[in-house]
């Protein structure tokens, strides 16, 4: 949560307020508009944008985007007009010659559409689903069917939805298959009444990829945790260059009790969509408890300064939006390297049966109680293998080599790397977790990619071993 402050001075031209006024006396909208202008750093930069990051930003709430040509998307909408969210709907046009056309059928590109409600009826015995909507700007009205002065309308389907004239021209109906025919997007901000908000600051270099937070969460109820990137509309006000939005990739883990070595549960665990600055998981019925958050950054661009070229460390906001009022704490990255993170990640995975990102495993490793798993479909940027070694007495050690090694590098406990191969020993009555971190633009292996696997007769013998 960011704390603005104001002051009353309005941008006015011949007396009039420039930008966002009321009709009448009240003052909230150009204030709110006015701390908006200030954390984006001017109100140019409020000209783009998308509207569910505003809603995500003014309400805290999880806000998400549709495309109503997805499959779907008519469910989507209905269930958001029940759960009483925020709701609205975007026209999109690819040139001047294409927002003419729309313009004339009552519809501007330019202007985001409040959806109002979505109502079936029944006309000629066919069920139509109609949606109702809202012009803010109010200089134009939609003239197809199910318009104003359309036939489509009888006395007792207006009373059916609670039909009124359009407030010059403001409100319009619209059947869902004109609907989704002219508009592209449909947005929806999932804002509850009552609900609290909280948030920490994080702060990634180039020398940090991940980090781990710890949240208190009093009472159970749902929650929806997510990751907010720093605004690219906000790079311009510090003058920024090359910022990107990161990749990323979000784990919530209940802590068993207070540090990490003491074993954790898994929740849940959500990736970024590519260009996308919010990342979302929402947990139905959270327990009461402590809960690691652990956060993966995978910057495509860093902000440098154009005033001296210096990298900039690039921010964001881990936070949580639910049904009680939770607290996080210090980023606790510093205390756990990351092979230990990821290896308790999968750990408690594979306790609560979620090994459908796995291969099948193969037993009985070197003729020994020794089973491996691996992943090789890296769905949240992790190639991975996984090494029980049940037996009592030998240590488990594998060696790979490859001509190339793009785009990647390996993370794990007891493992050693040079960039052209790996060394991986696992000791008697141990599990053993092996990470390939890759680039999620893409990965490739190129060469000898076969790991060849032996037994050694003891520890010692494997420490030397991955000396290279």
């Amino acid at each position: 949560m960011v704390e603005m402050v104001v002051d009353n001075y309005i941008p006015c031209l011949d007396g009039i307020p420039v930008f966002s006024h009321s009709k009448t006396n009240e003052l909230w909208v150009m204030v709110l508009e006015k701390a908006w202008a200030k954390l984006l750093g001017s109100y140019e930069a409020m000209i783009h944008g998308r509207v569910h990051e505003t809603m995500r930003d003014l309400l805290g709430a999880p806000a998400y985007e549709h495309k109503l040509a997805d499959e779907g998307a008519l469910e989507i909408l209905k269930k958001g007009f029940e759960q009483k969210y925020l709701l609205s709907a975007g026209v999109d046009a690819d040139s001047s010659e294409e927002s003419a056309q729309f313009q004339t059928l009552g519809l501007d590109p330019k202007y985001s559409f409040a959806v109002l409600g979505i109502y079936e009826v029944k006309k000629d015995g066919n069920a139509i689903n109609l949606v109702h909507l809202r012009n803010p700007w109010g200089q134009l009205t939609w003239t197809g069917d199910w318009s104003e002065k359309s036939a489509c309308w009888t006395p007792a389907l207006q009373k059916q939805v609670g039909w009124a004239s359009s407030c010059e021209g403001c409100n319009f109906w619209m059947s869902f298959e004109d609907f989704s025919k002219y508009f592209t997007r449909l947005q929806l901000c999932k804002y509850v009444k009552g609900y609290h908000f909280s948030s920490w600051k994080g702060e990634s270099s180039t020398e940090t990829d991940y980090h781990m937070f710890k949240l208190a969460v009093p009472h159970h109820g749902p929650h929806t945790f997510a990751v907010t990137q720093e605004d690219k509309r906000s790079a311009s006000k510090e003058s920024w260059k090359d910022y990107d939005y990161s990749p990323c990739h979000m784990v919530v883990a209940k802590c068993h009790k207070k540090a990490l070595d003491d074993g954790i549960e898994f929740i849940g665990e959500a990736m970024s969509n590519p260009g996308e600055r919010d990342t979302y998981l929402e947990v139905p019925e959270l327990a009461v408890g402590t809960y690691y958050v652990f956060v993966d950054m995978r910057w495509r661009g860093f902000a440098k300064s154009e005033v001296n070229g210096s990298t900039i460390q690039n921010t964001f906001h881990i936070n949580c939006y639910g049904s009680s009022a939770t607290a996080f704490r210090d980023d606790r990255a510093a205390k756990y390297p990351k092979k230990t993170v990821l290896a308790k990640i999968q750990e408690a995975k594979m306790e609560k049966g979620l090994t459908e990102d796995l291969e099948k495993p193969i037993e009985n490793l070197t003729g020994k109680k020794i089973t491996r798993w691996e992943c090789l479909k890296a769905p949240y940027g992790y190639k991975f293998i996984v090494v029980k070694n049940e037996d009592e007495e030998n240590t488990y050690m594998e060696e790979c080599k490859f001509t190339a090694f793009e785009g990647a590098k390996v993370v794990g406990t007891n493992v050693t790397n040079r960039g052209c191969g790996y060394r991986f020993a696992v000791g008697p009555g141990h599990t053993g977790f092996l990470f390939v971190q890759t680039e999620l633009a893409g990965f490739e292996v190129t060469g000898d990619y076969s790991p060849a696997a032996k037994v050694l007769a003891s520890e010692d013998e494997a420490n030397v071993a991955l000396v290279w």
